[in-house]
């Protein structure tokens, strides 16, 4: 495995054979500082957390990465629906962070709707996805973790619809809520 930390330098060599690209931290990174990355091929894993001047244009390097299966944007503040909407097509990513993302909102939650690979979503902190938008992870069948905590929209009715879809109930494992204005009526739905 090849591993990359962030050094201006490397940041415009090739990463043909980079597998882990860990970034966080990096606050004065923009989008286009991503936009240099090149030949991402082999990429598993991408760490961007508290990347804060990333919005969302330069995560459309990710396209080259096939074989990405770990994203994690925690706490990247500025990341906007169209963020996500260019890593919508990793059909590989099975782990997406997005804890901490205020500005993304149901629309995100829409993109990600073909991710049928995906087993873990975080959205904790996410104060713009509502009930409504849950609605659009029905197809992810494989989801086994979804973080909700500290989701101020997401109420009883938001857990009524993740449980209540189809063979949801069966792989979801782990249901993380903390925060959110759930009710006696809502934990009758787990």
């Amino acid at each position: 495995r090849t591993a990359l930390m962030w050094h201006p330098c490397a940041a415009s060599s090739a990463l043909t054979n980079t597998t882990l690209l860990d970034l966080r931290g990096s606050q004065r990174l923009t989008d286009r500082g991503l936009m240099q990355l090149h030949d991402l091929g082999r990429l598993e894993v991408a760490k961007l957390d508290n990347c804060h001047s990333v919005v969302g244009r330069g995560l459309v390097v990710l396209s080259s990465s096939p074989r990405l299966h770990t994203l994690s944007l925690t706490n990247c503040r500025r990341l906007t629906d169209e963020a996500i909407v260019n890593i919508s097509h990793l059909q590989s990513l099975q782990a997406l962070s997005l804890d901490g993302c205020r500005c993304i909102t149901d629309f995100s939650l829409a993109a990600l709707a073909d991710m049928y690979n995906l087993r873990k979503l975080g959205l904790s902190q996410c104060d713009l996805i509502t009930n409504e938008g849950l609605k659009a992870l029905e197809h992810l069948q494989r989801l086994q973790e979804i973080s909700l905590g500290w989701c101020r929209q997401v109420s009883d009715a938001g857990i009524q619809t993740l449980t209540a879809q189809p063979g949801r109930s069966s792989n979801l494992q782990i249901l993380r809520l903390a925060r959110c204005p759930i009710t006696d009526e809502g934990v009758q739905y787990l």
